[in-house]
C-alpha cells in the first residue's frame, strides 16, 4: 500500500459509529495480512500493581492495536505517527503525548518515523503472572469475545447486587411483573425498542444514535414506571443514567450510544441516588 492509500484507509476507519469503525479496522487488518509482516519489539514491566507494555514501531510500519477490556493510560514517548480516531479523520501525533484510552477500542496507526508507545494498566496483585500473561488477561481476541466478557461481568455484578440486598431473582421478577405502578410509552418515538437481552431477560435497545447527555425518554412518569424504568438492565460500565426533571425521571445517555446498543444503568448507583433524593 502506498502512503496515500494508508492515510485514506486510516481516515476511513475513523468514524463515530462503533460498528462501522470496527468493521473498517478489521477489513484493514485483513488486507494487511497479504503484505510482509514486521516484527515489533515489546518490553514488559510489572511493578507496584501496575503493568507497563512498551512497543517500538519502525518508520513505515502500518499496524493495528489489540482490543483492551479496561480503560487505561497510553503514552507516546517519541516519534511521529497517524492514528485512527472517532472523529471522521485520523490524528497526527508527534513527540510526547499522554492520553486516556477507552476500553473496547481497536486502533490502527501508521508510523511516519520510529515511534515508542507505552500502555499502563492497574493490575492489583499480579501474583507470579508474567507481562505476557497479564497482556492476554487484559485483552480480548475478538469483539465478540469482548462483548461476551462484558456480559459475564454484568451478570456477575447483578448477582452480587442481589446478594448484597439479600433478595433472590424470584423476588426481583415479582417486582418487574408488578403492573400497579407501570405505564407504557411509545418506545419507537424515542428511537428505542424492546428485545431479548444477553445480560438478563428483556432489555431496551437503541434504534438510532444518541450523544452523551441526550435525553432518551422517561423512566418514570410521576408515580409510574415506564419500560425504561422496568427493563433497563444493570451493567458495570453503564451507558445511561437517570435524572430528575420536575416530577418525572428521565433516562439520559452517559456515553455515546449507537443503533443496536442495549441501554444499561448501574443498579448500585440508582439505589444510592434514590436514598439521596427519595423514592420517586
Amino acid at each position: 500500500m502506498s502512503e496515500k492509500q494508508i492515510i485514506e484507509a486510516l481516515d476511513a476507519a475513523s468514524m463515530p459509529s462503533v460498528k462501522n469503525q470496527r468493521q473498517a479496522i478489521l477489513e484493514l487488518e485483513k488486507s494487511m495480512l497479504h503484505h510482509e509482516q514486521t516484527n515489533i519489539p515489546v518490553e514488559h514491566l510489572v511493578h507496584g500493581g501496575i503493568y507497563a507494555r512498551a512497543v517500538t514501531v519502525k518508520a513505515g510500519t502500518l499496524l493495528t492495536g489489540q482490543i483492551y477490556k479496561f480503560d487505561h493510560i497510553e503514552l507516546m514517548t517519541s516519534g511521529n505517527l497517524l492514528v485512527t480516531t472517532d472523529d471522521a479523520q485520523s490524528r497526527h501525533l508527534q513527540g510526547f503525548n499522554m492520553m486516556p484510552a477507552l476500553s473496547g477500542k481497536k486502533r490502527a496507526a501508521y508510523a511516519l518515523t520510529d515511534t515508542t508507545w507505552v500502555t499502563f494498566h492497574t493490575v492489583g496483585d499480579p501474583g507470579d503472572k508474567s507481562g505476557e500473561e497479564l497482556q492476554e488477561q487484559l485483552t480480548a481476541e475478538t469483539f465478540e469475545d469482548l462483548e461476551n466478557f462484558y456480559n459475564d461481568v454484568n451478570r456477575a455484578d447483578y448477582a452480587l447486587f442481589l446478594q448484597e440486598l439479600g433478595i433472590n431473582q424470584e423476588y426481583m421478577d415479582a417486582i418487574v411483573k408488578n403492573c400497579d405502578d407501570y405505564v407504557e410509552i411509545n418506545l419507537e418515538e424515542y428511537g428505542l425498542r424492546m428485545g431479548d437481552s444477553p445480560i438478563h431477560g428483556l432489555g431496551v435497545f437503541a434504534t438510532e444514535s444518541f450523544e452523551v447527555g441526550q435525553p432518551m425518554g422517561c423512566s418514570r412518569v410521576g408515580e409510574y414506571r415506564t419500560q425504561l424504568g422496568r427493563y433497563i438492565n444493570n451493567a458495570v460500565r453503564p451507558n445511561c443514567k437517570f435524572v430528575i426533571e420536575e416530577n418525572d425521571v428521565i433516562c439520559v445517555a452517559s456515553k455515546a450510544i449507537q443503533p443496536g446498543d442495549e441501554l444499561t444503568v448501574s443498579y448500585k448507583e440508582i439505589l444510592t441516588w434514590r436514598s439521596e433524593v427519595g423514592d420517586l
